[in-house]
């Protein structure tokens, strides 16, 4: 009954955000995906733990955020499975879900990922986050665009300015009306 609506958070865990993101997700009672970069969970491990803990979703985003397109199955294989590794490693739990960084896959990684187990995930409303964009710009472009089923990409980890978390803090409760 009633809507389904995905939140998805790409590149983390970051030492602060996340946890900032946890929170409010565990304010509402919202469960989400968080799509890891290997190299960020080697650095913030505790917060792996919370985000399996807490009950979310943890799904794999390569080793290192490399675009696989293009690349050898070694390359493909090394940062996936690693990926894998770790988040098995602080969770006990092999994931099922794979976001290709860039949203870029091809045969290879199709292929791949289905002799893994994965099912490729990706969305149909990105936030743009990532280029600092204001509340206001995360938040409209939400608003316009979802609908039943959508997948709302957001992130977790940032380079530079994030107005992620305070987007998240007026979408959920708007969100959870629909």
């Amino acid at each position: 009954d009633g809507h389904l609506i995905a939140l998805t958070f790409d590149d983390g865990p970051h030492s602060t955000k996340t946890d900032e993101i946890l929170d409010i997700l565990n304010d509402y009672d919202i469960k989400a995906t968080f799509f890891i970069v290997g190299d960020n969970a080697i650095q913030n491990e505790g917060i792996v733990e919370r985000i399996f803990r807490d009950g979310h979703e943890i799904g794999n985003h390569t080793l290192s955020h490399k675009y696989l397109t293009g690349e050898t199955m070694a390359v493909m294989e090394h940062e996936i499975d690693l990926c894998d590794d770790i988040i098995f490693n602080h969770s006990e739990y092999h994931s099922t879900v794979f976001r290709p960084p860039g949203g870029l896959y091809d045969a290879s990684v199709t292929a791949l990922c289905h002799k893994r187990g994965y099912s490729i995930v990706l969305w149909s409303i990105d936030t743009r986050d990532w280029e600092g964009r204001s509340v206001y710009e995360i938040t409209k472009e939400v608003y316009s665009n979802v609908e039943d089923g959508s997948i709302i990409l957001m992130h977790d980890y940032i380079c530079g300015e994030s107005h992620t978390a305070e987007a998240l803090r007026i979408l959920v409760p708007e969100l959870k009306r629909l």
